[in-house]
């Protein structure tokens, strides 16, 4: 009789089930499906920032210059003038007459993600445009003289 109870003794096996790795695996997809998302919103939030800070640097370089010169640029005639500053080309007519204009890249080390335009409007008026490269968030963003702001700002 002792020898057919120990037959019918189930033996304990330790491990995982099929229905228990599924769950883990769908919970997992679940967790990454919000996640990235999210992720990628602060990566471009952070890339962003970097257009952000230039232009409120350019505007206040420009504020400073008016109060100082008068005018917001250094030629004669101010209206319809543009100047860029653009590091993939080495386009800079920009720190010429505002050497104090040192953009900030977003990771430091790394090259600058957008190109910036100051665009002299009237000789009270001025626009600043960030222009995004290929790596950076796409959509430009604009300030003004009056501190309006076009784009995801």
């Amino acid at each position: 009789m002792y020898i057919i109870m120990k037959m019918n003794k189930r033996k304990n096996i330790e491990g995982i089930t099929l229905i228990e790795l599924l769950v883990v695996v769908a919970i997992v997809g679940i967790i990454a499906a919000i996640a990235i998302p999210v992720y990628n919103g602060y990566i471009s939030a952070a890339k962003r920032s970097e257009a952000k800070t230039n232009l409120q640097q350019l505007r206040l370089l420009l504020e400073q210059y008016y109060s100082e010169n008068g005018k917001y640029c250094p030629d004669a005639s101010c209206n319809g003038k543009k100047y860029y500053y653009d590091d993939s080309t080495g386009t800079d007519t920009i720190t010429n007459w505002l050497p104090s204009f040192q953009p900030k890249s977003a990771a430091s080390g790394s090259s600058l993600l957008y190109a910036y335009t100051i665009e002299i409007i009237t000789s009270t008026g001025y626009l600043l445009t960030a222009v995004p490269s290929s790596d950076a968030p796409a959509g430009n963003l604009t300030i003004d003289q009056d501190g309006n702001k076009t784009g995801n700002w």
